[in-house]
């Protein structure tokens, strides 16, 4: 069937549409057009976080079997670990007897952390791996977890994660293939690969202009996770951190830290 003839006014009024829709756009500012971009990735990034949320809740509910158990427990403890929040510390209170065997752990009410000797300690934030586990094919060979303060009236940063005695390209390679969210990480000039977040003083947001990751001194509260190569001669290799740098409010620290209780 072929298609209706436009009169001429009708087709001259929906040119003049498309045009006037083509110029709006064309007449945003590159403020306006990266902020719709940020609020469009915030969106994908939170549908995705719900579609990995309720496959966790079942994964949860289904694993009962105590073999079954003792294998997911370091797996489903790295994967909590990557999202650099709370997650990690209810995994391991939940799954204490089966990490056992790897890491002393400590427990209360439904948060868990793995011991060091001294948070605060240059020589003493680490615990070496038992039994030689692996995370997500990932061998792991120590845990760290360290609070620092950089000078007289900073705020106290907090490193917290694993060593590898992978390469950190190696090292992203595996996990990327278990994490697929962990594949829009950056590689920085030095090799590392990173994910930044500075608090806006109501959400974290993502941002690509790693300016304080590394340690320096900020303003802004930022939540970084980083696969760089350790700096430690008893745990060499990889480095997978998870840090809060800057003055992170208080109830958020806590709601990312709730082993510092």
């Amino acid at each position: 069937m072929p298609l209706p003839h436009l009169t001429q006014p009708l087709a001259q009024r929906l040119l003049l549409s498309i045009s006037l829709l083509a110029l709006l756009g064309a007449c945003a500012s590159p403020e306006e057009r990266a902020a719709k971009r940020q609020l469009k990735l915030e969106r994908q990034q939170q549908k995705a976080q719900r579609v990995v949320d309720r496959a966790n809740d079942k994964k949860d509910q289904a694993i009962t079997d105590p073999a079954a158990r003792q294998k997911a427990a370091p797996d489903e403890l790295l994967k909590a670990f990557a999202n650099c929040d709370g997650s990690m510390f209810k995994v391991a209170a939940q799954y204490k007897a089966e990490l056992s065997g790897n890491w002393p752990i400590a427990t209360k009410g439904d948060i868990g952390n793995i011991l060091v000797p001294d948070r605060g300690s240059p020589d003493k934030h680490f615990a070496a791996a038992r039994n030689n586990p692996t995370m997500l094919n990932l061998p792991v060979s120590g845990y760290f977890d360290e609070v620092m303060t950089l000078g007289t009236g900073s705020s106290p940063n907090y490193w917290w994660g694993f060593f590898s005695p992978l390469s950190p390209r190696e090292a992203y390679r595996i996990l990327s293939l278990r994490l697929p969210e962990l594949k829009r990480l950056r590689a920085d000039k030095d090799g590392a690969y990173v994910r930044l977040d500075r608090w806006d003083g109501a959400n974290w947001r993502r941002v690509t202009n790693a300016a304080s990751y590394r340690g320096a001194a900020t303003e802004t509260a930022e939540r970084v996770l980083i696969i760089d190569k350790s700096d430690q001669a008893a745990y060499p290799g990889t480095r997978i951190a998870c840090s809060l740098q800057g003055p992170v409010p208080a109830p958020t620290l806590l709601l990312l830290r709730p082993d510092l209780q």
